[in-house]
């Protein structure tokens, strides 16, 4: 992740995955991953001299080695079960238009409990609250890179899908 001020941002990544930060010493940090998760779950925060505009400071720089793709509803499609991706699944939900300033790639996170409001108080600004088209919050971090947060899934119920996705 790229960021003006590496540290700030690092520790409000940390804080809202539940990882700590290493400072690397040279202006940019690490956060790395919650006991008991696998390291390949770090994440690396660089400085960048230049501030945010509308390019994406996120940069995926997985190895992504086999794995199965597969077609999903709506025009979507997931790479799973890939050797030494961080997660088990990647999935690339087709927009409607061209980028222009909207960040194409972006966090989901899940929230401990049933609102951002731990987010909000850390330092993330909440764009979008859940509506008649979706049922998640669009926050951005405090450099500007957006993202989604869900709220938990109920034991015994399932969040509704979004519309077009089964």
């Amino acid at each position: 992740m790229d960021a003006t001020d590496a540290l700030s941002l690092g520790r409000f990544w940390a804080g809202a995955l539940g990882g700590t930060v290493t400072d690397l010493g040279d202006g940019a940090c690490r956060i790395d991953p919650p006991p008991g998760r696998p390291r390949t779950e770090a994440i690396w925060v660089n400085p960048m001299p230049e501030p945010r505009t509308g390019r994406t400071r996120v940069r995926l720089d997985p190895g992504i080695v086999g794995g199965t793709v597969e077609q999903l509803d709506g025009g979507a499609a997931g790479i799973r079960d890939a050797a030494d991706l961080p997660w088990p699944t990647w999935i690339f939900q087709p927009v409607p238009g061209p980028k222009t300033v909207k960040n194409r790639a972006h966090w989901d996170v899940t929230t401990a409990v049933p609102t951002p409001d731990a987010l909000v108080e850390a330092g993330a600004t909440l764009d979008r609250s859940p509506d008649d088209e979706i049922y998640w919050w669009v926050l951005r971090d405090p450099e500007g890179n957006e993202f989604c947060a869900f709220a938990p899934k109920r034991t015994g119920a399932q969040s509704p899908a979004p519309a077009g996705v089964a």
